[in-house]
């Protein structure tokens, strides 16, 4: 047999033994590596590559499984005709996408904002703390004896909350911009914001 045939099948082989390797561990699979795996059959996986019934049941089952993640995945990824709607280099937080309809303001260090929508995730969390310290305030009374654990995390919340709060406002007063005042807060906040 030639040496450049034997190299490829062993080639094949170390493919399908690291294919056969990564069904056991529900790894993503290759696409050279599920076509292997789909070709080869329970028996020889155990007669082969040491497998007994179960592991082989499973090494066909996650190629299965494989085989329709990349079909689902080939639908939904465009091939052809889009070259143009994707930009030539890739933008990031030092080289955004320029949408100034959309634009943010820019409230952290340095001067390019990014497209992230740090926003958005920042007012949900918000949301939920709002929402969790609501629930504790009505849970609790003036009398009510708490465990030292529960004194310490809610004073470093109260503290970060406020450093977070603190910077932002500098920012947005450094920007121009009008800020609540105290009572404003609480009387402009409707009860859907709360709504749990």
């Amino acid at each position: 047999m030639p040496n450049s045939r034997r190299s490829l099948l062993t080639e094949a082989k170390s493919d399908l033994e690291l294919g056969v390797v990564k069904a056991l561990c529900q790894a993503p699979l290759r696409p050279s590596e599920l076509t292997e795996l789909l070709a080869i059959t329970e028996a020889d996986l155990m007669r082969d590559h040491g497998c007994d019934l179960y592991m082989s049941e499973m090494i066909k089952q996650h190629a299965k499984l494989e085989q329709y993640r990349l079909r689902a995945q080939n639908q939904n990824t465009p091939d052809d005709g889009t070259s143009d709607l994707y930009p030539d280099k890739p933008y990031t937080r030092t080289n955004p996408i320029s949408e100034s309809h959309n634009a943010g303001r820019m409230l952290d260090h340095g001067s390019v904002a990014s497209d992230a929508r740090e926003g958005r995730m920042a007012r949900g969390a918000l949301r939920n703390i709002a929402v969790d310290s609501y629930r504790l305030h009505q849970l609790l009374n003036d009398e009510d004896d708490l465990p030292q654990w529960c004194e310490y995390k809610i004073a470093q919340a109260k503290m970060m909350m406020n450093s977070v709060r603190e910077y932002l406002e500098y920012k947005l007063e450094r920007q121009g911009e009008d800020l609540p005042g105290e009572s404003e807060v609480f009387t402009n906040t409707s009860e859907e914001d709360f709504h749990v």
